[in-house]
């Protein structure tokens, strides 16, 4: 399988499902940056520039309702 040089940042509060996505897109080629909280996602969206956010829509804090 060919590498890719994308980096997908991965937001969970649970430690078990965001270990379970990095190994995942990991074993597929893919850099994987996580963060338990949308503070430190939105730092490291600031200074990583990631290709995209899986984002657990349920993250306390958020500020979507």
């Amino acid at each position: 399988m060919a590498t890719t040089s994308k980096t997908i940042l991965v937001v969970d509060d649970e430690e078990d499902v965001m270990e379970l996505v990095r190994y995942n897109l990991e074993k597929n080629g893919y850099q994987v940056v996580t963060a338990e909280t949308a503070e430190q996602a939105l730092k490291k969206i600031k200074s990583i520039l990631p290709n995209l956010v899986v984002l657990d829509l349920m993250l306390p804090g958020h500020g979507l309702g």
